[in-house]
């Protein structure tokens, strides 16, 4: 009994012990970012539809200012996961995927223009260097924060091949290093 009680501790504390592989899955739900100065912030919500017959879930993103005035507004294309980054100056919202897909979009910037995407292979990142979950891939650096603005139209992208791609949010150009 005792040996019995000792095993089943055993193999639950090396069964909690293990890093958890598998991957949540989203969520769906409404969400706020702001800038890291708080001066503005974004709000993703669900469009409510209005026709009696089905349709299909759309999300709008709002940038509003500090005193709630709407900035600018546009479709959000949403996976179901909540995040992003928004610029101090509310000119950009930038998301950014966890999972890697080459011809799918990673990263998605969008402004009061419309929404510029970047699929995974504009990081030529080599299959190798990917770190595989139970079903998907992921490319972004694990140590640190890997995503950060360098200023109101750069930001960086630190990838799990040890290189710091910068994304010139105007024009979505890449330079790495």
């Amino acid at each position: 009994m005792i040996v019995r009680a000792l095993a089943t501790a055993f193999f639950l504390a090396i069964a909690v012990a293990q890093p958890a592989r598998g991957d949540e899955p989203p969520s769906w739900q409404p969400f706020e970012r702001c800038a890291a100065n708080e001066r503005f912030c974004a709000h993703v919500k669900r469009i409510e539809c209005t026709s009696a017959s089905p349709c299909e879930q759309r999300y709008v993103l709002r940038v509003i200012d500090g005193d709630g005035s709407a900035v600018w507004s546009s479709p959000y294309n949403y996976d179901g996961y909540p995040g992003g980054y928004l610029s101090n100056d509310g000119a950009y919202f930038v998301y950014v995927n966890f999972w890697y897909h080459p011809s799918d979009p990673v990263v998605s910037i969008y402004s009061r223009k419309g929404r510029r995407s970047l699929p995974g292979s504009v990081f030529s990142i080599r299959e190798k260097d990917l770190v595989r979950t139970v079903s998907h891939r992921v490319w972004l650096n694990q140590g640190r924060e890997p995503v950060q603005f360098i200023d109101v139209e750069r930001l960086s992208i630190a990838t799990v091949d040890g290189r710091t791609h910068t994304i010139h949010l105007p024009t979505g150009g890449i330079s790495a290093k």
